[in-house]
């Protein structure tokens, strides 16, 4: 059986990074499955002990079929995503992707791996993950996955084609900005993603994140999430937003196994709906945001 490789993005976090290792270490996938360890450079002096630590700890890494990327000058995180999932997906045609501040159940390799074989021609879907906030699912909800309209940064999956179709630069932001049908429409999968590539196009923020939700968007596709969380963002003092991500996106693993059916289900419009509200913006940073970006 083929598996996926695993991507992993490190910086100057070298006891999260060990905790993700642990994590995935209870995986049985782990030591049969390529890795690819990216880690950037320091920006600044200050940084270069913890980044050397970082460095330290993944050459100690037992696995049979490690491969560590040391970038030579600093790239910041949406380049070195953009860079090294496209060098790797070139090759293997799909990947798992991971940043140093993750951790994860025993069964996420199998939940990724299983999903990518399974959903590969299933073209609504753009990509997977694996983690879930804690939103409300329906009572009478029959599934274990649910396709909703952003994609997730935080232990995800991608296939190559659907990472190739990305347009990085936007192209069409003017003529999206300018709609507001676009934008309410683009909102399905929060209330922030509008000002976030906003701001993304005005060079106010980098992220890769969110021209990936904008693709998504475009394309009319999904990212497919489980109903229950086998991956978690672990906040350390390095953590951006730390202070408001800590509560807001705090979910529990678990192990409770997830049901793939051949066919993915519709979209659910209570589970899109209860995401919606999950990711709405406090009324005054909607009106600071509408205030600021016209």
């Amino acid at each position: 059986m083929s598996l996926s490789p695993i991507i992993i993005f490190a910086y100057r976090r070298p006891e999260a990074l060990q905790r993700l290792f642990d994590s995935l270490t209870r995986n049985p996938e782990w030591l049969h499955s390529e890795v690819f360890i990216f880690i950037d450079a320091a920006k600044h002096p200050k940084e270069e002990a913890d980044v050397e630590a970082v460095v330290q700890l993944v050459q100690r890494l037992s696995h049979p079929h490690k491969h560590i990327i040391r970038a030579s000058h600093p790239k910041g995180l949406a380049c070195s995503v953009i860079e090294g999932v496209s060098q790797v997906i070139e090759k293997h045609q799909r990947a798992i992707v991971l940043e140093d501040d993750l951790e994860c159940t025993p069964d996420f390799l199998a939940f990724m791996n299983a999903a990518l074989r399974l959903y590969k021609d299933h073209q609504q879907i753009f990509s997977l993950s694996g983690y879930t906030p804690p939103i409300t699912w329906p009572g009478d909800y029959p599934h274990d996955i649910a396709l909703l309209p952003r994609l997730s940064s935080w232990g995800w999956g991608i296939w190559a084609d659907r990472w190739q179709s990305i347009d990085w630069q936007v192209s069409d932001f003017q003529l999206f900005w300018k709609n507001p049908k676009e934008r309410e429409a683009f909102s399905r999968g929060g209330e922030d993603l509008p000002y976030m590539l906003y701001k993304q196009q005005k060079g106010l923020i980098n992220s890769w994140a969110i021209r990936a939700c904008y693709a998504l968007y475009r394309q009319g596709k999904y990212c497919l999430y489980p109903r229950y969380s086998k991956c978690r963002h672990v906040h350390t003092k390095h953590s951006t937003h730390f202070r408001l991500y800590s509560r807001q996106f705090s979910t529990a693993l678990s192990t409770q196994a997830i049901l793939l059916p051949d066919t993915p289900p519709p979209p659910d419009a209570r589970i899109i709906q209860s995401f919606a509200r999950y990711h709405r913006l406090t009324p005054w940073r909607r009106l600071l945001n509408r205030l600021r970006y016209r």
